[in-house]
């Protein structure tokens, strides 16, 4: 690619990791939201998804208080994330080597929506879980969220497509935003996922991840939390 048809873009966004490598294509921009698709160039694997993506395949809207200066009129927002994933049905009642030999796949919603204060703080989460088998407390309420976790980072993305959008958009001076994600990814050797909307997760989503997949839940993110909540 040139540079002319590339750019380096920074935003504070749930789960952004300035050391990892995410490019994105602009899907729309206004006066008042962006909305762009993330992913980590290269990331295949199961545990290179897991481990070093907490970006991986994500649809975001972000409004201009996810900006590294932001207007003073756009400091707060909201997070607005869905995730639909399909994954083995015996994650939810056998042990871990069963469930590499099962094949049944159910598919699971989740959702969240998140508030933003202060540009870089979500406060509170209403999280809800849909699912083709019976699963526990569908929806949870959390306040004060992991920050570890589902804290607004720095994120360096480097624009491959679009930049037009932004061109058209960057003389607006927007006062209040909103932001809403979408993924697929990968979850297990028979699995994938779509997202749609979510926002931040319990502590104990963290555990249910580790415990499937063996990662280390001081890096789990964005992504490892969905699934976690999900399968837990």
């Amino acid at each position: 690619m040139s540079s002319a048809s590339t750019s380096v873009t920074t935003w504070g966004i749930s789960g952004g990791n300035a050391s990892q490598a995410v490019v994105g294509s602009i899907v729309s921009a206004d006066a008042t939201a962006t909305a762009v698709f993330l992913t980590c160039p290269g990331a295949e694997t199961d545990a290179e998804i897991y481990d070093y993506c907490d970006n991986y395949n994500i649809t975001m809207t972000f409004g201009p208080w996810a900006q590294i200066t932001p207007p003073p009129s756009a400091s707060t927002g909201v997070v607005d994330m869905q995730d639909v994933i399909t994954f083995p049905n015996s994650f939810w009642n056998t042990s871990l080597v069963d469930q590499e030999s099962s094949m049944e796949m159910v598919t699971g919603t989740w959702s969240a929506h998140c508030d933003v204060v202060s540009t870089t703080v979500i406060t509170s989460c209403t999280i809800k879980t849909e699912v083709s088998v019976s699963v526990p407390n569908a929806t949870v309420t959390s306040l004060s969220p992991e920050s570890q976790y589902w804290g607004i980072r720095p994120q360096p993305v480097t624009i491959t497509a679009g930049l037009e959008k932004l061109s058209s958009a960057a003389t607006a001076s927007p006062t209040k935003g909103s932001s809403a994600s979408s993924a697929k990814s990968t979850v297990s050797s028979t699995g994938s996922s779509t997202s749609t909307s979510g926002s931040a997760a319990v502590s104990a989503s963290a555990t249910g991840a580790a415990s499937v997949y063996a990662v280390n839940t001081g890096t789990l993110g964005l992504l490892g939390l969905v699934a976690a909540f999900l399968l837990r």
